[in-house]
């Protein structure tokens, strides 16, 4: 390493060179308050969720959904649940969280639960409801929420879940997430305050970090948390057999993506080695089509995979098709509670 200074023929031919232009503050104000501002609006679904269900409800409706929460602790979400009911009642949503999925509650270690909200709404026979739960806070270690969902009278359909984050002030101070606020103390008020290196790159890593911070999921499949009530269910299939394809899409990414797969699946007895595959469909622009096979139990887990997908298409439609798949073995049945695919930009 060497300290090096101009040469002895250093000319200046003008003397105005001599002095600085004045550099303007504010185009590099508007980037950073603009930083801030997509830290409070970027609002991707934690969850979006049209549950397995039947038409006509007269129990409860519990759905279980992977989920991967902000890194920031105490983040805030809203929540909707939207439903028909069949007579003027009221709806009760209950949603909790866990922070590790052990099993079912029929079985010998049932997963413990903590509460976030219950909620009671009035609802008009025959008319969509949704039931907005506002800013409340999902702890950063969650894997699950949990929806029980009843009216008091007659029978519902459970149409949609939904919960986005939603913060309520930006966040002061370096983030689990990696996001930086920006704060005008130094840069408006203090006479002579540089332009700083860190300032311009707080820009760009702070908006890296939300985007990637707040995973969206981009594709789910639930049922029923109970094995009784559960209509996703293979009974006679020992070989794989599709029983859903889904478009994706992934506007401006790269060739490739990976997909978080998260899957609660059970079985009522037997093996639970490799039951159900997610995998891209083979198609002309796909030469080497990945997938997943996940496992399941008795007593029911989350199962955590990551699937590789070769976009096709341009610009904004940049689209994977994926195809899901489930078998059984002889004589059983297994349960595909639920199945979440989580996107982080980027991956």
């Amino acid at each position: 390493m060497a300290i090096v200074a101009p040469g002895a023929n250093l000319v200046i031919t003008d003397a105005e060179d001599l002095i600085f232009q004045q550099m303007e503050a504010e185009p590099l104000k508007t980037a950073l308050t603009n930083v801030n501002w997509l830290y409070l609006h970027h609002q991707p679904r934690l969850v979006g969720v049209a549950p397995s269900q039947p038409s006509a409800l007269a129990r409860n409706a519990v759905v279980v959904v992977p989920i991967i929460p902000s890194a920031e602790a105490g983040m805030r979400y809203d929540f909707r649940t939207t439903a028909i009911t069949s007579a003027n009642t009221n709806l009760t949503v209950t949603v909790e969280y866990c922070t590790a999925y052990t099993g079912l509650p029929t079985s010998g270690t049932p997963t413990a639960w903590t509460n976030i909200f219950t909620q009671v709404t009035a609802t008009t026979a025959l008319a969509v409801t949704t039931q907005h739960k506002a800013t409340q806070a999902i702890p950063s270690t969650a894997v699950a929420l949990r929806w029980t969902v009843s009216a008091a009278a007659g029978t519902f359909e459970l149409h949609h879940l939904h919960a986005a984050p939603v913060p309520s002030a930006v966040a002061s101070g370096v983030q689990a997430s990696g996001f930086v606020a920006y704060d005008d103390g130094l840069f408006d008020t203090v006479a002579g305050a540089p332009v700083h290196t860190e300032l311009l790159n707080r820009c760009k890593r702070s908006t890296i970090a939300i985007m990637r911070d707040r995973r969206i999921m981009v594709a789910s499949v639930a049922g029923d948390e109970a094995q009784a009530n559960c209509r996703v269910a293979e009974t006679d299939k020992t070989t794989f057999a599709s029983f859903a394809t889904l478009r994706l899409v992934f506007p401006w990414q790269a060739d490739t993506v990976s997909v978080g797969v998260q899957c609660l699946t059970t079985v009522s007895a037997g093996s639970g080695t490799g039951l159900i595959k997610v995998a891209q469909v083979a198609s002309d622009g796909v030469a080497d089509p990945q997938e997943v096979v996940i496992n399941a139990t008795a007593a029911g887990a989350i199962t955590p995979d990551t699937l590789i997908l070769t976009l096709q298409g341009d610009g904004p439609y940049r689209w994977a098709d994926v195809a899901i798949s489930m078998k059984t073995t002889a004589g059983n049945t297994t349960y595909l509670h639920s199945l979440a695919m989580i996107y982080r930009p980027g991956d």
